[in-house]
């Protein structure tokens, strides 16, 4: 990508962007170098579980803070209006709302 707006984080390539109309997406684990989003990473448990299935037949499932990273998304059209974003792995995890769309009832 070429001609990155100004507000692109210095010295990480987009993983999406729209060239000359300034949207560009990053994932979380190419931010993970990043003073900031290191120490957020550093406070989370060395592994978090995922909750999947109903209630009788929960499954859970790992996840590292490294896989976890990988599934997280941030993203901007104008450099004001950031979205975050996650991949099906993980949205449970974070994201009540996320849950009940897929029939899960999280416990916080």
């Amino acid at each position: 990508m070429t001609s990155l707006p100004a507000y692109a984080v210095p010295g990480i390539e987009p993983a999406a962007g729209t060239v000359g109309q300034g949207g560009v997406s990053y994932r979380g684990d190419h931010l993970a170098g990043l003073p900031a989003v290191a120490a957020v990473l550093d406070r989370l448990p060395d592994t978090l579980i995922a909750p999947a299935g109903p209630d009788e037949a929960r499954t859970e499932f790992p996840i590292t803070r490294a896989d976890l990273a990988a599934q997280v998304h941030l993203g901007t059209g104008d450099g004001l209006r950031w979205g975050l974003g996650f991949d099906d792995e993980v949205g449970a995890l974070v994201h009540r709302a996320y849950a009940r769309h897929l029939g899960r009832d999280l416990p916080y």
